[in-house]
C-alpha cells in the first residue's frame, strides 16, 4: 500500500472533521454543541448521524477518493510506451494525409 495514500487520506479526513466540528451541523451536535447521543428518537436529543458514524464515513470516503485518484493518474512504464507508440503513428498517418492532399491537388490542377 502507498504511503503518501494513507497520508493524503488522513490529511483529507482531519480537514472534513475539523469542518464538521467547525460548523457544529444541528443533526450532529445539540444547541449547546454537545454531541447528539446515537437513537432513533429525536425528542430525546438522539441522532442516527452520530459523529462515530459520521466519521467512519468520512474516513472510508477520503481513503477511496485518493485511491480513485492515484489509480485514474497513474500510468506503467508499459503505457507510456504504447502512447509512445500511437502517437509516434498518428504522425506518420498526418504525413501520409499530407502526401495524399498534395496528389489529389495536382491531379485536380
Amino acid at each position: 500500500m502507498n504511503v503518501s495514500r494513507i497520508i493524503n487520506s488522513i490529511f483529507i479526513f482531519i480537514i472534513i472533521m475539523g469542518l464538521i466540528y467547525a460548523i457544529q451541523p444541528s443533526f450532529i451536535f445539540k444547541e449547546n454543541g454537545d454531541l447528539k447521543k446515537f437513537g432513533v428518537n429525536s425528542e430525546k436529543g438522539e441522532t442516527i448521524f452520530h459523529l462515530g458514524v459520521i466519521s467512519l464515513v468520512v474516513a472510508i470516503l477520503s481513503f477511496w477518493l485518493v485511491s480513485v485518484r492515484d489509480y485514474s493518474t497513474s500510468v506503467t512504464i508499459e503505457e507510456m510506451k504504447v502512447i509512445e507508440q500511437l502517437n509516434d503513428s498518428l504522425k506518420e498517418l498526418d504525413k501520409i494525409n499530407d502526401i495524399n492532399k498534395t496528389n489529389v491537388l495536382k491531379q485536380i490542377d
